[in-house]
């Protein structure tokens, strides 16, 4: 992942584009509107004078029009303020400890790799299935079945009992309950925050490698 930077006038760029483009269509129409009003009142017979309700009412539906534009583009320019700020807030993440969402894990050149994984209730089985870049199952192994969070340490062997090359997988959790009944499980990953992307939206972490949307985000904890 690289990472992007954000300056006030990338966010401000992004900011307003629907509200100006109509804010020009209201005015060509407008522009056109005045021009053939000036041309009739010009023409009106003295003697029968043109009725004006209709003109009135589109006068007051474009001044109606306007307002909605300009009310939209206030709210489109707070809506940008909003996400530069986060955007830039997410830069506190550098360097500190997140817990988040993720159905990845990153295995490195040497030593395990923590799956994380977390049951609402006790499972009657569970099964840890792993899948490389290409959707291959390539590993399986087994975790507690308790209710509650767990880690367990993946070694990087695979189904052969060689040892898989470094590199981000897939894992697959899927735990059955003693009714018989599929357990929704909550997979999660846990590292160092090594780069950020803030010209996502929303803004996206490197966790260990591992990409994660800031939303995902469950837990922080800065070193000491």
């Amino acid at each position: 992942m690289s990472a992007v930077e954000t300056t006030p006038a990338t966010i401000q760029a992004g900011t307003g584009g629907a509200a100006k483009a109509a804010a020009s269509k209201l005015t060509d129409h407008f522009d056109s509107f005045l021009s053939l009003l000036t041309t009739q009142l010009q023409n009106q017979d003295p003697l029968s004078p043109m009725d004006t309700e209709t003109f009135t009412q589109q006068l007051v539906q474009f001044t109606s029009v306007e307002q909605s534009i300009k009310a939209n583009s206030n709210l489109e320019q707070l809506i940008g303020l909003v996400r530069g700020t986060s955007r830039t807030s997410a830069l506190g993440y550098l360097g500190t400890t997140v817990q988040a969402v993720s159905d990845q894990v990153a295995l490195g050149k040497d030593g395990p790799a923590a799956i994380g994984y977390e049951l609402p209730a006790e499972a009657a089985s569970l099964s840890v299935k792993i899948y490389d870049q290409a959707g291959k199952l390539v590993a399986e192994t087994r975790g507690p079945t308790a209710a509650g969070a767990h880690w367990i340490a993946w070694d990087g062997s695979a189904a052969d009992g060689g040892r898989l090359p470094a590199g981000t997988y897939r894992v697959a959790v899927a735990a059955v309950s003693a009714s018989g009944g599929s357990l929704d499980v909550t997979q999660t990953v846990r590292g160092t925050v090594d780069a950020i992307d803030p010209s996502s939206d929303p803004p996206v972490l490197s966790v260990g490698g591992i990409d994660v949307a800031l939303p995902a985000v469950t837990a922080i904890a800065r070193p000491h």
